[in-house]
């Protein structure tokens, strides 16, 4: 047993009883510019409680490693993913970065393993520092020989992107098109293609503007005829006014020779009745032709209403593009 920092003990044999640890030793990376890079990191507990774990490294701003605290259930096993964020410049020799990642764990108590569906962090900060068992994985590298042809920019060399699985094996390139190439044919032609479509549009946008205008004249006029027809009709309706003023005048005087011819039947009725007959006859044909005349007059007020076109005090729709 080996005595550690901050009073725990290191169990590099015992480690292994506890936890599965693959890889063991070390972490190798091919680098390469402009990707990220993925390796995983396999732990499987071995006992029969859970296993509270955590993985710290040397360089945290190189690396992201998801999960870095977690609990494996007895018997059960994790992937641990150890992310490289993408370099700008590889190192020179490769190896002269000192990386390295420790992984700490410990075995909960019965107790502690009632409830582990919560956030395990709290878990492993409340386990012994006597009870942690470490382990340390050195990190290797090595330069692939495409970034060893490109230098320390390869990314930036005109040479293809390299992609790799989680086994180190290379994968297709993905072709790059040479300055004269483009998709679909050359670059004069993707130019000319360009230009000529710039063309189309401005001329359409031409077109619509014009039609804009054109419309736009139109509903002016279209208004200034509403306009017109508005005060034609408010003095139509202004004279119909006095015409039906004139008639309630005229039926007034008819009523009132109507009550006169009345009283004059009746004071001669007693001794002249063929002259009372004779005078209800010409009353009664004198109304008649009073509601005629009555009757003219109404049917010109309600033509001079109604006789203007229905569409003629709206504007005019504005036709669809």
């Amino acid at each position: 047993e080996l005595s550690g920092k901050e009073g725990r003990v290191l169990h590099p044999g015992r480690m292994q009883r506890l936890l599965d640890v693959s890889p063991a030793n070390e972490i190798n990376f091919e680098l390469v510019t402009g990707t990220t890079l993925e390796r995983i990191l396999r732990l499987q507990n071995k006992t029969d409680l859970p296993v509270a774990f955590k993985v710290k490294t040397t360089a945290p701003k190189r690396y992201c490693v998801r999960p870095n605290c977690s609990i494996i259930q007895g018997g059960k096993s994790i992937e641990v993913k150890i992310v490289m964020q993408p370099l700008k410049d590889l190192p020179d020799p490769p190896n002269s970065w000192k990386d390295k990642f420790l992984i700490q764990a410990g075995q909960l108590s019965e107790d502690q393993s009632g409830d582990v569906s919560g956030d395990p962090k709290p878990l492993f900060d409340s386990l012994p520092k006597t009870q942690l068992f470490d382990q340390k994985l050195m990190c290797t590298f090595d330069i692939s020989s495409e970034s060893a042809q490109g230098g320390h920019h390869a990314d930036l060399g005109g040479s293809p992107k390299v992609e790799r699985d989680h086994d180190h094996k290379v994968l297709d390139p993905v072709p790059r098109s040479t300055p004269s190439e483009g998709v679909g044919g050359s670059s004069r032609k993707g130019v000319g293609d360009s230009s000529s479509r710039e063309r189309e549009l401005e001329e359409k946008l031409s077109l619509e503007r014009r039609r804009a205008e054109k419309l736009a004249q139109e509903v002016e006029v279209a208004r200034e005829k509403e306009r017109t027809l508005k005060q034609a009709h408010a003095d139509e309706m202004e004279k119909n006014k006095d015409m039906v003023r004139s008639l309630e005048t005229l039926q007034a005087r008819f009523e009132n020779l109507q009550a006169k011819s009345q009283a004059t039947a009746k004071e001669g009725g007693r001794g002249e009745p063929s002259q009372a007959v004779a005078a209800q006859g010409g009353a009664i044909n004198f109304t008649t032709i009073l509601c005629a005349i009555i009757v003219v007059f109404l049917s010109i007020i309600v033509y001079r209403l109604f006789a203007l076109p229905q569409g003629v005090l709206a504007p005019p729709a504005t036709p669809a593009k």
